[in-house]
């Protein structure tokens, strides 16, 4: 009994395994699966192996046969993208010894078959088809492109490969050479892939500097699938324009009609990238006074303002614009109006107050908020403050928030003001919050103390506090996105030798020992890393989204543009193996050059299938004959012709006379002796003459031969 029930294990262990291995073959498209009944029912073509096409050829077409026993009425078949797991076509119906397109790479193969009794044949068959390497294609690029001063440029565009495979991408010259960076923005779809050029704020300096009008970068864009690459040299032309001279804050003065406090001399401090501060004599100033109020003073060529009140002065507030004027672009960009400007001068305007009085009295906080003045917290609370102040004299105070001691807000131009903070992850003490109000003279002030607990930062966050205010209303949430643009990968350092040095702690040694690992750069001669520094353009002091600084490289001595190895030197990286970035451009499919194993000259091989040349016409053979005809032709017209003329100048040998021609007739022969013309005229003077022509013997004198009707003219 034991033997009996041991055997009867063993052979369901043995049966299941059959059962798996059959299905394995059957996934793997080596044992076919057969429904309805034992009748055969076969895919022979296409076999499971690999086909093999060049990079001409659009379609993959292969033969589609299938053999059977059964009275099959109708076939169909469904194709299945393995490499990509979609169906590509469903339920297509055909007839034996038909064809169909594959795809590249993996395929799936199913047929189904119905017989007359509506049983079901399957069967089923995995091929490969496998493409040489074609190579990738920048879409659609035009040549020039323009950004603006003070502006962030942005320019997307999109490289197909057909073979799925664009590893690597480059921009060169690139930051710090050039303001600009490149990133990749992912794939738009199985052979398509978008990139993006873009750059931080662009400054005066990015646009050739002042009063250059512009600075134009010439860039090469390229891309490369690790084997073939393709390049596009594009202009960016950074248009300088004219920026607005920026004022520094005047602020509220107060002086007297009497005593030691009554001179009011300031100058407005003022600076203007293209035109210089307010000492450079290229601004113009001038003063705006209310309507209502008598201009006190004037201010001078480099923004001096002084004035000395006296006992006949009107007191009161008055409210002053400085207007500045800066002198413009002198050689603006002829497409400068791209920028919103056509680079012409700018006035900035800062409004100030000055109180003239002869008593003054100091402003006041008269409420404020929060009430307690103690206050405590973690450091991801917003803390939020406010006054509202008062002038006797009617002065609108300025306002100066400080947090320990450091001015960190100002307001001007209303009673009320408001102010937020948040000091952020990773501190821990107690902080103080002060508001100074003033008239230029007399102050007030209010401070709270903030006992801020700890609050770990998120990864990628920098601790630190932040702030804002205003006139009035909520705190608003400051929303900030990371971008981040980097440099070149620097030049390739030796694993072991820098850990040796400490330039590299074990923490990213054995990481990038494990990546060298990956590449068979088992050897400490070879094993190398690299780093970049990257920054984020928007400034949100967070590192969320932050690109990785340091990979593995394989590592040479010397590395050159003919070494054989894909590196990084002389500040730029290699886009293929000793081509690209530092080295000569690499061969492409639009450099007008036979290369990489070309047909012609940038098409066939891994480029574009070259156009077929038609050939000339062949020359059509003469006709013989027709020519024959053409030479007798035109030699009895050249005879006729001859003859005519001959007869025009009585020089052609013929007996014949010739009347009707007029009122006269005229007979010449060669035999008269005198060789005399003999005229005629009609006897009865009829003027219309019937056509006589004399065609009889040779004429021996004219005398005896003249027409009938005519005379001998005198």
């Amino acid at each position: 009994m034991k033997n009996k029930n041991r055997f009867i294990f063993y052979f369901a262990v043995f049966f299941l395994f059959v059962i798996l291995f059959v299905s394995f073959l059957y996934a793997a498209g080596v044992v076919r699966l057969i429904l309805g009944s034992s009748s055969l029912f076969i895919i022979l073509t296409p076999e499971n192996t690999t086909y093999y096409f060049n990079q001409s050829e659009v379609n993959y077409t292969l033969g589609l046969n299938v053999s059977t026993a059964a009275e099959i009425v109708n076939y169909s078949y469904s194709l299945y993208d393995l490499r990509h797991n979609i169906l590509v076509y469903s339920n297509i119906s055909f007839l034996p010894n038909a064809t169909f397109n594959a795809v590249r790479g993996s395929n799936r193969l199913e047929i189904f078959g119905v017989d007359s009794s509506n049983k079901l044949y399957n069967d089923s068959v995995i091929f490969f088809v496998f493409v040489n390497n074609s190579a990738p294609i920048i879409l659609n690029m035009s040549d020039d492109f323009y950004a603006c001063e003070n502006n962030f440029f942005s320019l997307n565009f999109n490289a197909s490969d057909i073979d799925e495979e664009l590893y690597s991408f480059s921009l060169s010259p690139q930051f710090p050479s050039s303001p600009f960076y490149i990133s990749s923005l992912g794939a738009l779809n199985f052979t398509t892939f978008s990139y993006e050029i873009f750059s931080g704020n662009l400054n005066k300096d990015n646009a050739g500097g002042s009063n250059s009008g512009y600075h134009k970068y010439l860039e090469t864009i390229s891309v490369s699938d690790g084997e073939y690459a393709d390049s596009r040299d594009i202009n960016i032309t950074v248009i300088e324009i004219n920026n607005a001279p920026v004022i520094e804050n005047i602020g509220v003065h107060t002086i007297w009609t009497r005593g030691k406090n009554t001179t009011f001399d300031y100058q407005v401090l003022v600076n203007d990238i293209e035109d210089g501060n307010q000492s450079s004599g290229d601004l113009t100033f001038d003063l705006i006074f209310n309507e209502s109020q008598n201009k006190l003073f004037n201010i001078s060529s480099n923004g001096t303002m002084n004035f000395t009140a006296t006992n006949s002065t009107p007191v009161g507030v008055y409210y002053i614009n400085v207007s500045v004027k800066d002198r413009g672009i002198l050689t603006p960009h002829e497409n400068i109006g791209l920028c919103g400007q056509n680079g012409s001068s700018i006035s900035s305007y800062k409004q100030f107050s000055l109180t003239v009085t002869d008593e003054n009295r100091p402003p006041k906080i008269i409420e404020y908020a929060p009430l307690s003045l103690v206050l405590a917290g973690s450091g991801d609370n917003m803390f939020y403050f406010n006054i509202t102040s008062e002038d006797p004299d009617g002065t609108i105070p300025d306002v100066y928030w400080y947090v320990d001691d450091n001015m960190t807000f100002y307001y001007s131009g209303s009673f009320e003001s408001e102010f937020y903070y948040n000091f952020g992850c990773g501190t821990s003490k107690v902080h103080t919050v002060r508001v100074r109000i003033t008239d230029g003279e007399l102050t007030d002030t209010q401070e709270w103390s903030v006992n801020v607990s700890t609050v770990a930062c998120p990864k990628g966050v920098v601790s630190g506090g932040s702030g804002g205010g205003g006139g009035g209303g909520a705190p608003k949430k400051i929303d900030c996105t990371e971008k981040w643009g980097c440099k070149e990968w620097q030049v390739c350092n030796n694993l072991k030798k820098s850990f040796e040095s400490r330039k590299i702690d074990l923490v990213t040694m054995t990481q990038i020992k494990a990546r060298c690992i990956e590449f068979n750069w088992t050897d400490d001669e070879s094993c190398g890393f690299q780093t970049r520094a990257c920054e984020d353009i928007n400034k949100c002091k967070s590192s969320l989204s932050s690109p990785g600084i340091v990979r593995e490289c394989f590592f040479s001595e010397n590395p050159s543009c003919n070494d054989n190895i894909k590196n990084c030197h002389n500040e730029s990286c290699e886009l293929l193996v000793d081509c690209g970035g530092p080295c000569s451009p690499c061969p492409t499919c639009s450099d007008g050059i036979q290369n990489q194993e070309e047909e012609r000259v940038d098409c066939g091989g891994p480029c574009s299938l070259c156009k077929e040349t038609p050939l000339p016409p062949e020359p059509k053979k003469p006709n013989k004959f027709l020519i024959a005809f053409s030479l007798l032709l035109f030699l009895v017209m050249l005879f006729l012709i001859v003859r005519l003329i001959l007869r025009y100048y009585h020089l052609f040998d013929d007996s014949r006379i010739i009347s009707g021609l007029g009122k006269r007739g005229r007979c010449y022969h060669e035999d008269c002796s005198e060789k005399k013309v003999y005229e005629y005229r009609s006897v009865s003077g009829n003027e219309v003459f019937k056509y006589k022509d004399f065609k009889g013997t040779r004429v021996v004198s004219c005398e005896n031969h003249k027409p009938n009707g005519w005379i001998k003219s005198k």
